[in-house]
């Protein structure tokens, strides 16, 4: 672990560190990666997110890198072979409902071209309709999961603490800004 002053909850591991250095709050247009945040967000639920992101290479594996195609087309054998895989959170309603999610990945997919346009789409809704339209297509989110996950996508922008050298008024970024 480094010296750099980071945001609160992202100081316990080298692998919140990277997390929160590289992938919090930058928005991608990759459904896959749209679909393993919203897993980690749904995992994390009732446990610490560091307990998630110290299982993110399994949940990764087990799921294969969240490509939507392949999870959605999970049985009950993959789900009986998940539960029994130490590398995830072995929670049966939340990988089943993380199958259910990529199934409607699927399907906002082929409607829109991704689930970025369709997100688009309601860009300008507030934290509760965004709620409101997720309850609407996915299993198990809540306005936590949901607020979290649009932080951690990039969806919403987020400020870090601004303490954090990642803080819009921080030296450190106005320097490596052109």
């Amino acid at each position: 672990m480094d010296t750099k002053i980071r945001c609160r909850w992202a100081n316990s591991s080298a692998e919140m560190q990277f997390y929160h250095d590289k992938e919090w709050n930058v928005l991608v247009d990759d459904d896959s990666r749209f679909l393993e945040f919203l897993c980690i967000e749904i995992m994390q639920a009732g446990l610490s997110f560091e307990s998630v992101i110290q299982k993110r290479n399994g949940l990764n594996d087990a799921f294969n890198n969240f490509n939507p195609c392949k999870v959605a087309d999970y049985d009950e054998k993959k789900i009986d072979e998940l539960m029994h895989d130490d590398r995830i959170i072995r929670n049966q309603k939340k990988i089943e409902s993380i199958i259910y999610n990529a199934g409607m990945f699927l399907k906002i997919i082929a409607e829109y071209d991704s689930f970025l346009k369709w997100f688009e789409k309601s860009k300008r809704l507030t934290l509760d309709e965004n709620v409101i339209l997720f309850k609407k297509h996915f299993k198990f989110v809540g306005p936590e999961i949901v607020g979290e996950f649009l932080e951690s996508s990039g969806l919403v922008e987020k400020e870090h603490d601004k303490e954090c050298f990642m803080h819009p008024n921080n030296t450190l970024i106005k320097k490596r800004k052109p």
